[in-house]
C-alpha cells in the first residue's frame, strides 16, 4: 500500500467514530430526550426578556401536559392584552377568534381596547355546522380541530367566517 493511503486510514476511521457518536448521541436526543437543556437555558431566558421586556410566568408541569392540542404549546403564559405605552388611548374594538379552555372549542370574541374586556362571545356551534356541510367534515374541519378564521361582524350582531378549509358560514348574533 503507498505511504499516503495508510495516513489516510486511521483518519477516516477517526472520523467514522465520530460521526457514530454524534449518530447515537442524535437517536438518544429523540427516544430519551437527554438534550443538555441547561446549557442553553439561561441565554434563553436572556433573549426572551430582552425581545419581551419581561420575563413570563412559566407554565407548570400540569399545564404544559394537559394542553389541547389546538392550544399554544409554548413554555410561558403570553395570554391577555399587554400594554407598553399607557399614554396611548385606543377607543377602537378587536375581533379575536382562538381557542378556549372553558369551551374546550373555538370561540370569537368582541373585545373593546378602551375597556380591556370582553364585550361579547360568540361560541359557534361546530357540530350543527359540519352537520349542514358533510363533504367537509373531515381533516382540519373536524370538530377537535376546527378553527375560525377571520370573522366579520355584521350590522345585525352575526359573524360570517370560515374555518379555512371549508365554506363559509354565517352565525346569529
Amino acid at each position: 500500500m503507498p505511504r499516503s493511503k495508510k495516513n489516510i486510514i486511521p483518519l477516516v476511521a477517526v472520523l467514522y467514530l465520530l460521526a457514530l457518536g454524534f449518530f447515537l448521541w442524535g437517536i438518544a436526543v429523540g427516544k430519551y430526550q437527554v438534550f443538555p437543556w441547561s446549557h442553553f437555558e439561561s441565554m434563553y431566558e436572556e433573549l426572551h426578556a430582552y425581545f419581551t421586556f419581561e420575563e413570563a410566568p412559566e407554565k407548570t408541569t400540569t399545564e404544559k401536559v394537559m394542553l389541547h392540542h389546538q392550544e399554544n404549546r409554548s413554555e410561558f403564559d403570553f395570554g391577555g392584552l399587554k400594554i407598553r405605552d399607557t399614554s396611548f388611548q385606543d377607543p377602537g374594538y378587536l375581533l379575536i377568534s382562538g381557542f378556549s379552555k372553558s369551551y374546550n372549542q373555538v370561540v370569537v370574541e368582541l373585545f373593546s381596547i378602551a375597556d380591556n374586556s370582553v364585550l361579547h362571545r360568540w361560541v359557534p356551534d361546530v357540530d350543527k355546522i359540519l352537520a349542514q356541510t358533510p363533504q367537509f367534515s373531515d381533516g382540519p374541519n373536524m370538530v377537535k380541530s376546527y378553527q375560525v378564521q377571520h370573522p366579520l361582524l355584521l350590522e345585525d350582531g352575526g359573524l360570517v367566517f370560515t374555518s379555512g378549509a371549508g365554506p363559509m358560514v354565517k352565525i346569529n348574533g
